[in-house]
């Protein structure tokens, strides 16, 4: 009896001991099964899925529409400078580029406003400057964007940001404007319809084509294409105001075709 006794005090310990164990064991597997979610959560979906690598990072946003879409190679709603290869234009959609070209004159990849010497030079009969012949140059255009209705023209001083003139209301079937258009006329005969303007800063003439005249500053054509058949300026007398206004269209603008280079350096050193 006594024996009995002795062991069962010796036992009840141990018994204490099973029982901490075994309690310790269930904690620490409730903890591992609450840690299973938090580490799918942690390595799953969320950090490498959808929201990491798909859409939102790797996918529409990132190497889709946003960086490979109309900003890279498409259209500028509203005539947004994007000047670039031969014949550099700003289009709308898929398919061939809308591309204004010369005989007189190369679009030169490279060329702009930081890099003039890489510009292709405006011949002297297509410049104002030293009392040169002033003639406007040969342009063609192929590839205007559906829905076109009409065209302008305008020669930019990239330089100062300032155009020298201005030709609208291109009827929508001409493709081509021949070299020297009338200068002493605001309504010049062809082509049919259209209308033009100088800078007020012009001296060669009161409505016609005004050439480059500052060496080396770079000049672009900027040919646009709009979706209504009559484009009215409200101060049509002045270029640089016409230029001002198409800029402002919107979505009237289709797209924009720009050939771009400089005047010669007439003794000066370009940069």
């Amino acid at each position: 009896m006594l024996r009995s006794l002795r062991l069962s005090r010796l036992l009840v310990p141990h018994r204490w001991l099973a029982v901490l164990v075994s309690c310790c064991w269930l904690a620490t597997a409730c903890g591992g099964q609450d840690d299973d979610p938090d580490g799918a959560s942690a390595g799953g979906a969320s950090s490498g899925g959808t929201t990491s690598g798909g859409s939102s990072s790797g996918g529409a946003h990132s190497g889709g529409a946003s960086t490979g879409g109309a900003n890279s190679g498409g259209e500028a709603g509203g005539g947004a400078p994007l000047t670039g290869g031969s014949g550099g234009a700003d289009n709308t959609g898929g398919g061939a580029s809308f591309v204004l070209t010369s005989p007189a004159l190369d679009n030169v990849v490279g060329c702009s406003l930081e890099s003039p010497s890489l510009c292709d030079v405006f011949p002297d009969e297509n410049v104002s400057y030293m009392d040169n012949a002033n003639i406007s140059p040969e342009l063609g255009w192929t590839n205007a964007p559906a829905g076109t209705q009409s065209f302008a023209l305008v020669l930019m001083d990239v330089t100062y940001g300032q155009a020298h003139w201005a030709l609208w209301n291109i009827p929508v079937d001409v493709m081509k404007l021949d070299a020297d258009v009338p200068q002493d006329t605001a309504n010049p005969a062809s082509p049919p319809g259209s209308r033009q303007s100088n800078a007020n800063f012009a001296t060669t003439s009161e409505e016609g084509y005004f050439g480059p005249h500052v060496p080396c500053n770079v000049f672009e054509f900027e040919l646009y294409a709009l979706s209504t058949s009559a484009f009215s300026p409200q101060e049509p007398e002045s270029a640089v105001l016409v230029s001002i206004e198409l800029q402002e269209l919107g979505e009237t603008v289709l797209g924009v075709a720009r050939l771009t280079a400089r005047s010669g350096d007439y003794g000066t050193v370009c940069p």
